[in-house]
Parts: C-alpha cells; structure tokens; sequence
C-alpha cells in the first residue's frame, strides 16, 4: 500500500508537513517555472513551534532574540523582544540587532522602543552612529528626540556636526533650538538665523 509508505517517509518529504499545524511555510520563492511543461523548482522554509524557557541573562537566549529581531517577526514581537533585551542590550549581538531596528524597521514604535534601549550605551562609537543617523533620517520625531537626548552628552566633532546641521533643518522645535544652544555654547558664539 503506497499510502502506508509515505506516511513512514513523511520526515523526508516537506509535502507530508504541510497540512500539519506544527509546521508552517514561510520564505516560499520560484525558482524556475516552465509554463509549457509545468514542471517548477521552488525552495522554502519550514517552520515549526518550538518553546525554550530560560533566563534573557542566558546569551543562548537573548542572541537568539537578537536574530530574531532581524528576521521577519511582526511588530508586537519584535517590541516585546526590544523590551525583554533591554536589561542585556549591552551584549555585542544585542545591540547590534538594536541598531538594526533603529535604522531599518518601518514601524516607528518599534524604532522608538530600540533607540530607548540604546541610549544606555551612547558611550559605544557604533550606537553614536546609529543615533546620529536616527536623528538625521528618521521621520519619527519621538525617536529624534530620544536619539538628540542621548546625543547631547558626546559633544564630538561629528555630533556636533549633526547638530549644525539639525538647529536649521529639524521640523522639531525643541531639537532646532536644543542643537542650536549646544553649538553655541561650544563654539562660543550667538548664532541669529
């Protein structure tokens, strides 16, 4: 009997997976598809649920969350992830994948939650450089302003930079006049615009 047989093969073939509700496709792509003949080539991915527990001190699992964060989970995961990291954000992968967040997720809680993980570790050249750019680039003024906050206690060349450049351009008021009384300050000058 044919059905027994495949049904002992089942782990071999993914076709036997797919209408088992532990597994599910994701990441499916055609890879080649002959119209005429009908034969096609595809490759996914198959996911099933697996659970850890544990402690989020544990770096087996707080970089397996840093992954995560980088790879397609939905927004409420991925806050719910920034928010458990914050206690490690300063473990390597961590704030790495943060930065990630902060400079390419399109959802502005989820930046705002990131750069808010990341103001802690200002102190660190790459996370400078992420909120720099958060607070040129990004649209969210929340998260402009949690970046400028962080920003004003490394008042270095290229901060500084920054914050010539914000006094004038910013759609934020706080940030315009904010950076604007740094660079004086610094450059000892009353600037009139």
């Amino acid at each position: 009997n044919g059905m027994v047989a495949s049904q002992l093969d089942a782990p071999a073939s993914p076709l036997a997976l797919i209408n088992d509700e532990d597994f599910e496709i994701y990441r499916l792509k055609v890879n080649n598809y002959d119209a005429e003949t009908g034969d096609i080539d595809l490759s996914f991915a198959l996911a099933s649920e697996t659970r850890l527990s544990g402690n989020i001190a544990d770096s087996t699992i707080n970089q397996l969350m840093a992954v995560a964060l980088q790879d397609d989970i939905d927004s409420a995961s991925r806050l719910d992830t920034i928010n458990a990291l914050q206690p490690v954000a300063a473990g390597d992968k961590v704030f790495n994948a943060l930065i990630h967040v902060l400079t390419t997720d399109q959802n502005p809680g989820v930046r705002y939650q990131a750069v808010r993980s990341l103001v802690s570790l200002a102190h660190e050249e790459k996370v400078r450089d992420a909120l720099r750019y958060a607070l040129t680039e990004d649209v969210n003024q929340g998260v402009r302003i949690e970046a400028f906050n962080a920003l004003t206690e490394y008042q270095d060349d290229q901060t500084l930079e920054v914050f010539r450049q914000q006094m004038e351009a910013d759609s934020n008021e706080y940030i315009r006049a904010q950076a604007r009384s740094i660079v004086e300050a610094v450059e000892g000058v009353s600037i009139t615009l």
